[in-house]
C-alpha cells in the first residue's frame, strides 16, 4: 500500500501529523511518505514543478477590500509559500491546522481565509490482491489437460471486477470421475449434449489501513455462486462481488454445467493455474486448470478451502 503525500509548503510535523502521527516506513506494504516543498519569494525561487499539487477548488482571487496579513509563523512554515483560497478556510481566522482526508486531496492548514498547505493522500490506492490457484475441486473430480483454457481479469473503466473464461469448444461426450476407491470411472453421454449454465464459485477477504485515521478496515465475501453470461460469440464473463480497488484475495472456480439427451448433468471446473492479480490497476490472464466432466451423481463435497458450501444444491437452486 502507498500513502503518498505531496505538500505545498508543509513542514514534516504538519504533513505527518495530518495523518495522525508518523508512519513507520518499515511497515509492510508502505513505501513511506514523499514530501516536497514548493517555495517562491521576491528573491531566489525554489520550485519543484514535478510535484506541484493543483489548488483545491474554491473561491479564486482576492477578496474585495481584503488586507490579509499572514499569521502562521516560521514554526509552521519553513519558508515563503503560495496561499490559495479554499472553502474550508473561508471563515477561518488565525493559523489553523486541519486533519488530512483519506484518499483525497485536502487542505491541512488555513492561514486566515487562505489555504496554505495541501496534502494529497492516496492510501486507498492499494496494491493488487490475487485470486489463488487450485482450491479444492469436488471429490471425484479428475484433472484434464487445459487445452488452452484461460481465466482473465478484464480491465474496466467502471471499476467493476470482471472475470472472463476462454475455453474454446468444450462440449463433452464422456463423463469421468473417481469412485470411492480412487479408481477412474467413465460412461458415455447421450447426444446431443447441451451447455445450459455457467456459474462462478467465489470467496474472499480484504484488509486495508487508512493512514490518515489509522483505522484498519476489513471485509469478507462468503462462498457463493455468481451468475456468468455467455454471449453469442461464446465469450463468457462474470462480475465478481468486489470493486477492483478493494485489496482482496480470494479463490474462484468457474463451473460450466452440461446436460445430455437423457437428463444426465455433468460439471466442468476451471480454476486459475497461477496467481491472478485482481486489484487496482491490474489485468491479465493465466492458464486454467480444468477437470473432466464430472457427473452430478458422482460429485462429492468440496474441500476445506470452500468451507461446508453445498455447491451442487446451490447450482440446482440457481437454475
Amino acid at each position: 500500500m502507498i500513502c503518498r503525500m505531496s505538500v505545498f509548503w508543509c513542514v514534516l510535523s504538519v504533513g505527518v501529523a495530518g495523518c495522525n502521527g508518523p508512519v513507520d516506513p518499515g511497515t509492510d506494504g508502505i513505501d513511506g511518505i514523499e514530501e516536497s516543498v514548493v517555495a517562491t519569494d521576491s528573491g531566489d525561487a525554489v520550485v519543484d514543478s514535478s510535484d506541484v499539487v493543483p489548488d483545491i477548488p474554491g473561491d479564486e482571487g482576492d477578496l474585495p477590500g481584503e488586507a490579509w496579513a499572514p499569521s502562521c509563523t516560521s514554526d509552521d512554515n519553513p519558508g515563503p509559500h503560495d496561499p490559495a483560497y479554499d472553502g474550508k478556510c473561508k471563515q477561518n481566522s488565525g493559523c489553523t491546522h486541519l486533519g488530512c482526508e483519506a484518499c483525497a486531496t485536502s487542505c491541512v492548514l488555513c492561514d486566515g481565509p487562505r489555504c496554505v498547505g495541501v496534502v494529497s493522500d492516496d492510501s486507498c490506492m492499494v496494491s493488487p490482491g490475487a485470486l489463488s490457484g487450485l482450491a479444492d475441486e469436488p471429490a471425484g473430480g479428475v484433472t484434464a489437460p487445459g487445452a488452452g483454457a484461460t481465466l482473465a481479469i478484464l480491465d474496466s473503466d467502471s471499476g467493476a471486477l470482471t472475470l472472463s473464461l476462454s475455453a474454446g469448444p468444450d462440449v463433452p461426450s464422456v463423463a469421468v470421475w473417481l469412485d470411492g476407491t480412487g479408481a477412474r470411472q467413465s460412461r458415455p453421454l447421450a447426444l446431443p449434449v447441451t451447455r445450459i449454465a455457467d456459474r462462478v464459485l467465489v470467496e474472499g477477504a480484504w484488509s486495508m489501513t487508512n493512514y490518515c485515521t489509522g483505522q484498519v478496515m476489513n471485509g469478507a465475501e462468503p462462498v457463493h455462486l455468481v451468475d456468468a453470461v455467455v454471449d453469442s460469440q461464446g465469450q463468457a464473463t462474470a462480475a465478481l462481488p468486489f470493486d477492483r480497488s478493494d485489496p482482496w484475495r480470494g479463490s474462484v472456480a468457474w463451473i460450466r454445467l452440461f446436460e445430455d439427451a437423457e437428463g444426465t448433468r455433468v460439471y466442468r471446473w476451471f480454476q486459475p493455474g497461477a496467481m491472478l492479480e485482481i486489484g487496482y490497476g491490474a489485468s491479465g490472464s493465466v492458464p486454467a486448470l480444468v477437470t473432466e466432466p464430472l457427473p452430478e451423481d458422482a460429485a462429492g463435497p468440496l474441500g476445506s478451502a470452500w468451507g461446508s458450501f453445498d455447491w451442487v444444491a446451490g447450482f440446482a437452486a440457481a437454475d
